[in-house]
């Protein structure tokens, strides 16, 4: 499933915003500011080795306190602290610096976001907008692709080991497969996914809930200028790759969704939409107690580089209700069609399906197809772009 990533009318926005602090919130970050100090200015009370400590253990009440950020640090350390996360305000890959001054690729208030792409002016034979390129930042799915994972954390819903290693799993298998399938059609693909660097975490309360609506403004507006922080270029760069792509992690049961870019020639918004964007719940909404297939890794991913579902009528993407009959009728194991398999279960072992030419034409693996005759309302203007 895919969503056109557009404001409503009657709003408008900057490209970040931060919501408002809390009072027991900003207490607690005066409290932890206050114990950083201590600790630089060799009086920590958490200190056991300082010849002649200022100790406030003594206080009624601080050693609970401290046993209390002790126990949370361990039970962050347990859940985070080797399983290959990069987390805002270290990157020990990368050293100091590194491609962030926050964590991993994000660039915090300095980094060069994406404002133009690759220097890019406005070219009506392109398709170029206010510098950007009309497919978006996962381009075109050839030569080395990055995919950048973010897992989100809302309240008490989180990953477990378990989790972490299917999702990944999954992931894997699906980059396998779109691997295997440009090898049948001889196009050159490398996926680059899950490496500790290109792996986050992101907390924000509510946005789970908001995810497994039809249609969130508010869930688009939040990850979007989350993912606003990432430098594209440093990327890029980095991986020698044209393609960034995004996936983000829903611990809990739902449809999953993509958001692929399509100009809206609003620079703002334009700006902070085209990082594209595949949204993936861990359990499957028809089958709560199942994950998600590695079928649907592979359909939502493939939405990032141009592939439009085809299991329903969609005005937007000019697909008719005679067209999918057609898909059904002619091409049943398209993966833009159906995940599952004939007798309706996940297969979690492989990924049966295939492209069919419509899938490979929306990609830009080919040029031309007979179903563009019958079918005209498809043709696309630019490869790999939505209209």
């Amino acid at each position: 499933m895919r969503y056109n990533n557009h404001m409503k009318k009657d709003e408008t926005r900057t490209p970040l915003s931060y919501p408002t602090c809390s009072a027991p919130k900003r207490a607690a970050v005066i409290l932890l500011c206050l114990l950083l100090t201590l600790s630089l200015a060799g009086c920590s009370p958490f200190s056991r080795d300082n010849p002649d400590p200022i100790r406030f253990s003594d206080i009624p009440g601080f050693s609970q306190i401290e046993s209390f950020f002790e126990s949370l640090n361990q039970k962050f350390s347990d859940l985070f602290g080797d399983n290959g996360w990069t987390n805002y305000g270290q990157n020990t890959e990368q050293g100091e610096g590194g491609f962030t001054n926050g964590g991993g690729f994000t660039n915090g208030e300095r980094g060069n976001r994406v404002t133009k792409d690759s220097g890019k002016s406005d070219s009506a034979e392109e398709g170029y907008q206010n510098g950007l390129a009309p497919q978006g930042s996962a381009k075109f799915l050839r030569g080395n692709v990055v995919l950048v994972s973010v897992y989100l954390i809302d309240g008490n819903a989180a990953f477990n080991e378990e989790e972490l290693a299917y999702t990944r799993e999954a992931l894997d298998m699906a980059a396998d497969w779109m691997e295997t399938q440009a090898a049948k059609h001889g196009v050159p693909l490398n996926i680059i996914c899950n490496q500790p660097e290109l792996t986050f975490r992101y907390h924000a309360d509510g946005l789970v809930n908001e995810a497994q609506k039809k249609v969130s403004f508010t869930y688009s507006n939040d990850i979007g200028n989350y993912l606003y922080h990432f430098d594209l270029k440093a990327l890029q760069e980095a991986y020698d790759a044209e393609s960034v792509g995004f996936l983000i992690f829903l611990p809990a049961a739902g449809t999953s969704f993509a958001y692929p870019y399509t100009a809206t020639g609003n620079a703002i918004w334009d700006a902070v939409s085209y990082y594209e964007y595949s949204n993936l719940f861990l359990y499957d909404e028809s089958a709560p107690d199942e994950y998600e297939n590695p079928a649907t890794y592979a359909h939502e991913l493939l939405h990032q580089f141009g592939a439009c579902d085809l299991y329903e009528e969609n005005e937007t993407d000019h697909i008719s209700q005679e067209l999918s009959d057609y898909v059904a009728d002619n091409y049943p194991s398209e993966i833009m069609y159906y995940t599952y398999e004939d007798d309706d279960t996940s297969n979690f072992d492989e990924i049966t399906k295939e492209m069919s030419p419509l899938t490979l034409y929306f990609i830009g693996w080919e040029d031309d197809i007979a179903e563009l005759k019958q079918f005209p309302e498809i043709k696309r203007k630019y490869p790999c772009a939505f209209e």
